[in-house]
């Protein structure tokens, strides 16, 4: 294109294009740029008015050009947002010959990835995004039904940029012709769903870490709750304090923020049949409200179509699977609310939702299937078998959920020996397997599981004969029986037959002791801190020679006494773990002992170092002048570090 020619057209020259001679028309009608722009996609881009209106005029062919990207001056227009652009285009259209089908052309072009000027508009925000989706609407309603390459509607389009007003203009303006068809499969109430759930992040064990502006909150609501709020455990420990997010947070105490536009009502309606519509995956809408927590969509689906809540997705797996899986109780209690018996659905490897549950480890379902009645037919499931015959105790077994074991340990089993297809029981796994959960914790839910009737399987029993270090090498039984066997083919001790296991003995070894020095230090530290702050208190000792001489000048003050108490605990839990390192390096010990000392020293010193915490807050504020703008300063601060502390505690202990 001719610099000269450009420049007129980006700047709106307009006089440029006024009265020009047939030889200059065609050589403007054949100009373009690189990527086959017109002048008159060149002067809409600019959004120059008269200089697009004179080239429209004086040569209206130009109105068909296509770009590189097939996208004609109308697509520009409604992509940049200038609403009498579209206009000027379509009214000019409207003074062209009817029957030449031009209107019907212009309106109905598509670029190279299908998109019609609707599309367009719906894709780019602007100011005058609405007024040109009415005025395309308004001219053309058949412009509603028309899909992409990708297979979006426009109706998709403004459910999935949060239109909800354009949504629901086009939905009234074009009810005869509208499409509810989205990508991938997908329809618009999949879409409705995703864009009104409130979206978190994902839990801090696989994340490793949140925002230190998410982290502060939550950890601000969770001790005003704490200290405020009268609100039942099974409230705190809910999937919220599992799910760090300031939108969740806020969600635990005043509901879900987010409300559900009333157009999803009117798409259920219009359309019912999209309810039992899956995407390319097989997930219908309910599947990914049941994903997402979406309970308020749930209700509306289930109130349409209560039978949607039986259908599965390709892996097998329902509504109710998922919502276990993703810990959402509100959606759990909609759904067996609705139809009691989906508890009993099984997917594809013959599994139950309280499977999923276990072997996701998920907490918060097994707690509340003791305390909520809605739940209480979902404990009769705990001794079901899928099709490789586990349990869901069984799975929370093996793959070191220990909190969901704990929780599992007080159902009511009517069989807890019940043997999977390799002829293994829950005991074997704890007995034999190498599992997360320590030696002093698998012997402390033995116990119990052995008083209430489990016991090893027979192909347990003769490995439990293989660890007895009391029998000789020839009546070791099974797995020590070959004479040919090779010393370094005989395992471990654990009958893996890896034959590396005193360089893995020697290096965990290795590692339990720094861990254990390290400890140690922190522990004398703190020891020594606390044991100091004892007599050197916030506020001093009276020393004025009247009654009361030599006591603490802030005795009385109830911070002071919160001062006291914690740092009397960091003084004795940080001493115990000293004491405890003591006990364990003056007796001749094996790597599983050493290993569970450390871990008990360790939570001791780690306790003691959330004493310290308290401690020097309530000293802080015992000796500082009240005022309302220091209480909430200290609060925040004591909440932003405790928040420090909660991707570490999640990682540990869930």
């Amino acid at each position: 294109m001719d610099p000269e020619v450009f420049q007129a057209a980006s700047s709106g020259d307009s006089s440029f294009f006024e009265n020009l001679s047939e030889s200059k028309s065609n050589t403007l009608q054949r100009a373009t740029t690189i990527e086959k722009n017109t002048v008159l996609h060149v002067a809409v881009r600019f959004k120059n008015f008269e200089a697009a209106k004179s080239i429209v005029n004086s040569i209206p062919g130009l109105m068909y050009k296509t770009n590189s990207k097939d996208n004609t001056p109308l697509h520009v227009a409604a992509r940049v947002g200038k609403s009498s652009m579209v206009k000027l285009l379509i009214d000019h259209e409207k003074r062209q010959d009817v029957e030449s089908g031009g209107r019907k052309r212009l309106l109905s072009m598509v670029n190279q990835d299908g998109d019609t000027a609707l599309h367009v508009a719906l894709r780019y925000d602007n100011d005058g995004q609405f007024e040109i989706v009415k005025e395309l609407i308004k001219e053309d309603p058949g412009l509603a039904e028309r899909v992409n390459n990708a297979g979006e509607s426009a109706l998709f389009l403004a459910v999935d940029r949060e239109l909800y007003d354009m949504a629901s203009h086009i939905l009234s303006a074009a009810p005869d012709n509208c499409s509810s068809a989205g990508r991938h499969g997908m329809n618009v109430l999949h879409a409705l769903v995703i864009r009104t759930s409130s979206f978190t992040l994902r839990e801090l064990r696989n994340y490793g870490q949140a925002s230190g502006y998410n982290r502060f909150a939550i950890s601000f609501f969770w001790v005003f709750k704490m200290v405020f709020g009268d609100y039942p455990i099974t409230n705190i420990l809910s999937r919220e304090l599992q799910k760090f997010s300031c939108r969740k947070a806020f969600a635990l105490f005043w509901g879900n923020i987010r409300t559900i536009p009333g157009i999803v009502g009117d798409v259920i309606n219009k359309w019912p049949c999209i309810i039992e519509q899956a995407d390319d995956s097989g997930w219908t809408p309910l599947h990914i409200a049941a994903h997402l927590g979406n309970d308020k969509i749930i209700k509306l689906i289930l109130k349409k179509e209560k039978s949607i809540a039986y259908a599965k997705n390709k892996e097998g797996l329902s509504a109710l699977h998922i919502a276990a899986v993703e810990g959402n109780l509100s959606v759990m209690r909609e759904l067996v609310q609705a139809c009691p018996d989906i508890y009993e659905l099984l997917d594809n490897r013959g599994q139950t939702a309280i499977h999923a549950a276990a072997e996701r480890g998920q907490l918060i379902p097994f707690l509340l299937f003791r305390l909520v009645p809605e739940f209480k037919g979902l404990m009769t499931l705990v001794s079901e078998q899928n099709e490789e015959g586990n349990t869901p105790f069984y799975l929370a077994a093996i793959k070191g959920h220990a909190l969901s074991f704990r929780f599992m340990e007080f159902a009511e089993y009517d069989n807890l020996n019940a043997t999977n297809k390799e002829g293994f029981t829950t005991m074997d796994k704890l007995f034999l397997g190498r599992l997360p959960f320590g030696e002093a914790w698998k012997e402390r839910h033995i116990k119990p599981l052995w008083k209430k009737g489990a016991r090893p399987s027979l192909r347990g029993a003769m490995g439990l004969r293989n660890l007895d270090p009391r029998r000789k090498p020839e009546q070791a039984g099974i797995r020590n029986s070959d004479p040919k066997r090779k010393p370094e083919q005989a395992g471990n001790g654990d009958g893996n037959g890896n034959g590396n296991g005193d360089d893995e003995g020697r290096s965990v070894s290795d590692f339990v002791k720094r861990v254990s020095e390290t400890n140690l230090l922190v522990a004398t530290l703190i020891a020594t801190v606390s044991f100091t702050a004892a007599f050197t208190v916030p506020g001093g000792y009276n020393q004025s020679g009247s009654v009361g001489e030599g006591l603490a000048v802030l005795r009385r003050n109830t911070a002071f006494g919160v001062f006291l108490i914690a740092n009397t605990l960091a003084f004795g839990l940080s001493t115990t773990s000293v004491f405890v390192h003591f006990l364990a390096s003056s007796a001749i010990t094996g790597n599983v002992f050493l290993r569970e000392v450390v871990q008990h020293s360790i939570s001791y010193t780690n306790w003691s170092v959330g004493a310290l915490l308290v401690a020097f807050i309530s000293g802080t504020y015992a000796v500082v002048p009240h005022s309302w703008g220091i209480t909430v300063a200290i609060t925040h601060c004591c909440c932003f570090l405790i928040s420090l502390f909660f991707p570490f505690f999640t990682k540990i202990y869930y």
